[in-house]
């Protein structure tokens, strides 16, 4: 989801209790992974208008975001 289209639902995903990723939710758009890392995902999207495009993904939830801030928050130890 992109803040473009509707930044108070992408503040509310953002955060992690209700992060899609985090509760492992079905991704509506299809992206595939195309290489697992140990901390993060290389992700793209079958079907985007710039070709080509791709995004890393944390694969813990380190980031949570305000309306105005980010606030970084980092474990202590990492979950394997």
């Amino acid at each position: 989801m992109s803040f473009h289209h509707d930044v108070n639902k992408w503040l509310l995903q953002a955060q992690k209790e209700h992060c899609p990723y985090c509760l492992k939710e079905d991704d509506p758009t299809g992206s595939v992974t195309l290489k697992l890392f140990e901390y993060s995902e290389l992700c793209a999207h079958p079907s985007v208008c710039l070709k080509g495009t791709c995004y890393l993904i944390a694969r813990e939830h380190y980031f949570t975001f305000t309306s105005s801030l980010a606030t970084l928050t980092i474990p202590l130890r990492a979950n394997r």
